[in-house]
């Protein structure tokens, strides 16, 4: 067995020599982009060197214990293979252009980075428990404790970092006043903030190491606190998901949504994390007495209710509108939801000890989600590869409905030329005008190749289409938004109506100027109101003339 006392601890100059390292790595992957030269000008490289910067360092400081142990390095020498991969996947979806990285897609990195730290932060402690107790798999109990311990001593360490740079930040707002900008110029300056903040995260983190029992104080604490939000979130669950019971069978023979899916995984993930918090190690009874936790055995099998809602929802998502980079994730996200929510209900639903079944759960599916992520990182499951071939495949498959449009049309009869019409008159024309046969027809074909997407009568808000000229040409064209919150655009010409893109519409970025394109949200709300002068002000220059704005394909 590997433990803290049978291995010299690093003195603290040498967790501050490696923070200076990690400094000195993210200055100069700074500096290079500021004077694009590589590795910025090669995203290939410059997405894995950040994560290599940040993620080994912090790696080694939180087990620094441990370095002599051979078990660390081989670790070490494995995350810097998975970030290399992981960040070469990653930038595949950059973009370059004249002017450097495309503007778009700095949050779409963040994005696809999110799955690669929640995996470190799973394997993190998992790997700190096998160097502590000599155990891939050591006792729930023991597991349990080293994995709130690590992620305590995280958040703490970066608690103590913003605290440190918001004293630095006073102090130079104080010395500004009396004239004195030095100290605003060093912390403003790559070259000490960089050194500033690695330093302060090692220090930290070497501090809370020594103070272990401290931390367990913590965690109790914390625990103790949690267990008792437990049983509000578990009537938020029993109500809600009896209001759901109704809908469900229009979202299933529908397909629409009833709500926003991230919704819905808050809720189990809340859920879940409260039930973790109840359960602790699983050494001790629950605090809630007979009856309530006895009570509380029936939330794990409503939440496989909403954990399926959300799963299906995200599904017809991905049916309509093709595979994204967001949406893997998320349907990756509903699975373990479902998943989560399924083994708890096997262990509530179980006789004996309260959710005895919750401990090797919670081990499987974290091993499971690690290895999600890391086949991620391979190209058969490659996000990014996934979703550019599930868009060219439903970009082919609308081409082919659109040459096939006139015969389908002849075979719309029945009971969805009746949903048609039952659809047709909810439709508000804004301002109002009579559709010709043109644009009537592109309407229906519209209705038949998409239905889901353009919400039935009985929910979400009243369809509309609107008047307006995008094109610039001084004719009117057509602008379907949906009750699914989706635009289509349909633009005339000799040959009559034909419907030119569909999504959100977007503002096109211009220099200098922020973005005043309202929420998706208020938009809708405003729709509702059937008045122009209600709706924001993007609908009203869209009315004047301006042609900044376009419809962006849907990504959700």
């Amino acid at each position: 067995m590997n433990s803290p006392s049978s291995n010299s601890a690093p003195l603290p100059l040498a967790r501050i020599a490696l923070a200076l390292l990690q400094a000195a790595a993210l200055w100069g992957l700074h500096h290079s982009i500021e004077v694009g030269r590589w590795p910025a000008t090669d995203p290939g490289w410059l997405l894995p060197a950040y994560l290599v910067s940040v993620l080994l360092p912090l790696t080694l400081l939180v087990l620094a214990d441990h370095w002599r142990t051979q078990t660390l390095w081989v670790s070490a020498a494995a995350l810097t293979l998975v970030c290399v991969l992981a960040g070469h996947n990653i930038a595949l979806g950059v973009r370059i252009n004249a002017d450097g990285i495309d503007e778009r897609y700095p949050a779409a990195f963040a994005g696809a980075l999110l799955p690669v730290i929640l995996a470190w932060l799973i394997a993190l402690p998992w790997l700190r428990a096998r160097l502590e107790t000599g155990q891939w798999l050591p006792p729930y109990p023991e597991l349990f404790r080293i994995v709130w311990r690590t992620c305590l001593s995280l958040a703490e360490a970066a608690l103590f970092t913003l605290l440190f740079w918001a004293l630095l930040a006073l102090g130079a707002a104080l010395l500004d006043t009396l004239g004195i900008t030095l100290l605003k110029e060093w912390i403003t300056d790559p070259r000490f903030a960089y050194p500033a903040t690695t330093v302060a995260a090692a220090l930290a983190i070497h501090l809370i190491g020594r103070t272990d029992r401290l931390i367990d104080g913590v965690l109790q604490q914390l625990l103790g606190l949690m267990q008792w939000l437990l049983p509000l979130a578990a009537l938020i669950v029993i109500v809600f998901t009896f209001a759901l019971l109704p809908r469900l069978p229009t979202l299933w023979v529908d397909g629409q949504r009833v709500m926003d899916s991230a919704w819905l995984l808050w809720l189990v993930a809340a859920t879940v994390l409260l039930f973790n918090a109840a359960f602790s190690d699983g050494e001790r009874p629950p605090v809630y007495g007979r009856w309530l936790a006895f009570a509380l055995r029936a939330v794990p099998p409503l939440l496989v209710v909403v954990a399926a809602t959300a799963l299906f929802s995200i599904t017809v998502r991905v049916l309509d509108l093709g595979l994204t980079v967001p949406r893997y994730w998320a349907l990756v996200t509903a699975m373990f939801a479902l998943l989560y929510s399924a083994g708890y209900a096997v262990a509530a639903l179980r006789p004996g000890r309260w959710l005895a079944g919750m401990a090797p759960v919670n081990i499987a599916l974290a091993v499971a989600l690690v290895a999600v992520v890391l086949l991620s990182l391979t190209p058969p499951a490659n996000p990014l590869q996934l979703a550019i071939r599930s868009q060219t495949a439903l970009a082919q498959s609308q081409n082919t409905a659109a040459r096939e449009g006139a015969r389908a049309f002849l075979a719309f009869e029945g009971s969805e030329a009746e949903r048609y019409r039952v659809w047709r008159s909810t439709l508000r024309i804004m301002p109002g005008a009579e559709i010709d046969p043109s644009l009537e027809a592109r309407l229906r074909e519209e209705f038949q190749r998409t239905p889901r997407l353009l919400a039935g009568p009985t929910k979400g808000p009243r369809p509309a289409l609107l008047w307006l000229d995008m094109d610039s040409d001084g004719g009117r064209d057509a602008l379907l938004v949906t009750g699914a919150k989706d635009y289509r655009l349909f633009t005339r010409s000799d040959a009559g109506w034909a419907l030119q893109s569909g999504g959100w519409l977007r503002e096109i970025p211009e220099r200098g100027r922020q973005s005043t394109l309202a929420p998706r949200e208020a938009f809708d709300t405003a729709l509702q109101d059937g008045d122009f002068g209600t709706l924001p002000p993007v609908v009203q220059e869209l009315r004047a003339g301006a042609h900044r704005y376009q419809l962006q394909p849907v990504l959700r």
